[in-house]
């Protein structure tokens, strides 16, 4: 692959370093409900007073996304030690020594996850997915865009297909739930029951699940 697109490419041992990578399906979810946790799904915003997707971020949404990362962190350790030596996950790093390997030399604020975002150059400049409210009329402002991959992509096949990992490996993932929870609330479909904090029957089958192919266990 290297030697054909003239791209470094580095093996792994395994695609589930890929899927249990803190990476964009905890990042921006966490940054979502970090900056839009009180919005009711239809006041608008100034565009010229929105901040920027990292360089603004705040430290509500540094701790969405690290306690999302937090429990990344406890399923790799489930199945590592379920599976000691037929399992490697050496590339499920915590989120912010990930961050700093990727950018290595572009981050000028190593000392916490907030200031790894706002100091990093390859994140400078990305705005949050913003619509017109009104296509008509630009002095209506500025609604997030319920059709952006944040949701779609994010959401079903990033904090569903953790949750489900964990629920099958025993363990507790509340903040990846209550993620789910907040994003569908502007979604036109359900998959956590939010009073129990389960699946809804049926929900997953669009959604990129394990359990939703018939993986049940770790095993």
């Amino acid at each position: 692959m290297s030697h054909c697109y003239f791209i470094p490419v580095v093996p792994i041992p395994g695609f589930l370093n890929l899927t249990l990578c803190p990476s964009n399906q905890i990042i921006h979810p966490g940054r979502v409900l970090g900056f839009f946790r009180n919005w009711d799904g239809k006041s608008t915003f100034d565009p010229k007073k929105m901040p920027k997707l990292y360089e603004d971020l705040d430290d509500e949404s540094a701790h969405e996304i690290q306690v999302l990362d937090d429990e990344i962190q406890l399923i790799k350790k489930a199945l590592l030690a379920k599976f000691p030596s037929d399992l490697q996950l050496p590339q499920v790093l915590p989120i912010s020594e990930r961050i700093c390997a990727m950018y290595e030399g572009q981050i000028s604020d190593t000392s916490s996850l907030k200031r790894i975002f706002n100091t990093n150059i390859g994140y400078s400049r990305v705005p949050f997915p913003m619509i017109p409210a009104d296509p008509k009329d630009a002095s209506k402002g500025v609604t997030l865009n319920l059709n952006a991959r944040f949701f779609w992509e994010d959401v079903p096949f990033g904090l569903v297909i953790l949750k489900d990992i964990g629920r099958i490996a025993g363990v507790e993932t509340p903040y990846l739930t209550k993620q789910i929870v907040f994003h569908q609330k502007f979604m036109p479909i359900k998959y956590v029951d939010e009073k129990t904090g389960e699946f809804i029957p049926g929900s997953l089958k669009d959604t990129g699940a394990p359990s939703r192919y018939g993986i049940t266990t770790v095993e």
